[in-house]
């Protein structure tokens, strides 16, 4: 996943429409990711920004990165998955300035894909999946606060 599924009409810096400072949550998630999925999208108001699912994508394929147009607005999340899909992406995020988080590798059905994100050295956070939801939905609400949420 070295770019995000979605094709942007503009390749420029978003700036926050809501003045909420997430304008845009992307979730990576591969092999065993449908569970995982499931768990953390019911677990989330209707309050809470969009979200992508990023999928498998040819590298050669013409698309955007979430990093590129919404940086510092974005919360990048990897899920369960059994390959390296995502690590570009996740440390784009991170080096715009966005949130990242990890599944805990020790709650993945495939934990190549968060540990992989992991070892770039640009995850925020690494939670349990029966928590991401929550730790997602405080980030949402706190903002950049300084404080990041307890698990």
């Amino acid at each position: 996943m070295r770019q995000v599924g979605v094709v942007a009409k503009k390749q420029q810096k978003r700036s926050p429409a809501s003045g909420r400072w997430c304008e845009l949550v992307a979730i990576g998630a591969s092999a065993g990711g449908l569970p995982a999925l499931s768990a953390l999208i019911g677990s989330l108001d209707s309050e809470f920004p969009p979200i992508i699912v990023v999928q498998h994508l040819d590298p050669n394929h013409k698309s955007q990165s979430v990093a590129a147009i919404y940086g510092e607005h974005a919360i990048g999340v990897i899920l369960s998955g059994s390959n390296r899909d995502g690590s570009d992406g996740i440390a784009a995020i991170r080096s715009a300035g966005g949130i990242t988080v990890a599944q805990d590798p020790m709650t993945a059905e495939y934990r190549v894909m968060p540990q992989a994100a992991i070892d770039t050295g640009c995850i925020d956070l690494i939670v349990p999946i029966d928590k991401i939801g929550s730790v997602l939905s405080r980030l949402f609400m706190e903002g950049r606060t300084g404080k990041w949420p307890e698990m």
